[in-house]
């Protein structure tokens, strides 16, 4: 298992490590531009809300996982077979469109 887990962590690590090089990179440039305060906001707003909705998209996506662990406890499903897999799909598309229905309505 050990095998599994290490090279997986180093390879998200490392994306998201450069991913946070490449944003303060974009930060850098816009300053040096010398873009104007209110289109600073505006960029800082969206990204604000950007991150508000991943936020908001994961911890559904997370509930409807749980959720769906629950149900294959429930029905007693102990092996990996297609309908354990089938009710972990299932749940986890039903959070995202609840996370879509969320999100159309906000605007």
């Amino acid at each position: 298992m050990k095998h599994i887990i290490v090279p997986v962590l180093l390879f998200l690590c490392v994306t998201y490590g450069f991913k946070v090089a490449v944003d303060a990179v974009m930060r850098y440039r816009m300053l040096k531009e010398g873009i104007s305060e209110s289109q600073l906001q505006a960029i800082l707003l969206r990204e604000w809300v950007q991150q508000r909705m991943a936020s908001l998209r994961w911890g559904i996506f997370l509930v409807a996982i749980g959720i769906s662990f629950v149900l294959i406890e429930v029905f007693g499903w102990t092996d990996v077979g297609p309908a354990s897999v089938a009710a972990v799909a299932i749940c986890a598309g039903i959070g995202q469109l609840i996370f879509h229905a969320i999100t159309r309505q906000r605007d």
